[in-house]
């Protein structure tokens, strides 16, 4: 995807005043419906902007799912949509029109289920990652969906202002844990990480 800016930035432009419903990660799923998104992408980028809870005052670990929840994401974001399409690989099967693509054979009158896209934005904490907390991360759990799936990192961010979740100094002991073979040490690292596990 070279065409477009994919940025919080860009996000916060164009859809910053629109109220959305969002998941906070440490309130047990708690639904938050008061924010725009111009307040999930100022706490993105910076930590300290974070939304609070408002009877503790601890910081929110939001998740914006499935957005935008009730829109075609192609009309909404026409740009996007046509940016992110050119992008996957495996056009005859990841695209709504493609051969391979069993729901472009579904009757007229069926209901074919979400085909999407969506995006999928969340906080994350790398003391929480490294202490094996997922339920307080923003993540997804493995699960099934009723379609296949394709997922696409688009964009991560380590907060610059969030000193007490910094990565490691170079040159500091590893964690053994954060020691791979084949990627060497992601001590320092940020972004998706996928489990895979065979059927």
């Amino acid at each position: 995807m070279t065409q477009l800016e994919w940025t919080p930035q860009s996000f916060l432009r164009e859809f910053g005043s629109e109220t959305v419903e969002m998941i906070d990660c440490c309130e047990q799923g708690a639904l938050v419906s008061s924010l725009t998104l111009a307040q999930f992408w100022r706490g993105y980028l910076f930590a300290q902007s974070r939304p609070r809870v408002r009877a503790t005052h601890k910081a929110q670990m939001l998740k914006l799912k499935d957005w935008p929840p009730k829109t075609d994401f192609g009309l909404k974001m026409p740009a996007f949509h046509a940016d992110l399409m050119a992008a996957l690989p495996f056009k005859q099967y990841c695209h709504v029109d493609g051969a391979l693509n069993l729901a472009r054979y579904l009757p007229p009158d069926a209901l074919p289920p979400d085909l999407g896209p969506k995006l999928y934005n969340a906080y994350g904490r790398r003391r929480l990652w490294l202490a094996g907390d997922y339920l307080k991360g923003g993540h997804t759990c493995l699960h099934c969906d009723v379609a296949d799936a394709f997922n696409l990192l688009v964009h991560e961010w380590n907060p610059l202002d969030d000193s007490e979740d910094a990565p490691p100094a170079e040159g500091s002991e590893v964690d053994a844990s954060l020691l791979n073979d084949e990627l060497g040490s992601l001590a320092g690292a940020a972004g998706g990480g996928w489990g895979m596990f065979p059927g």
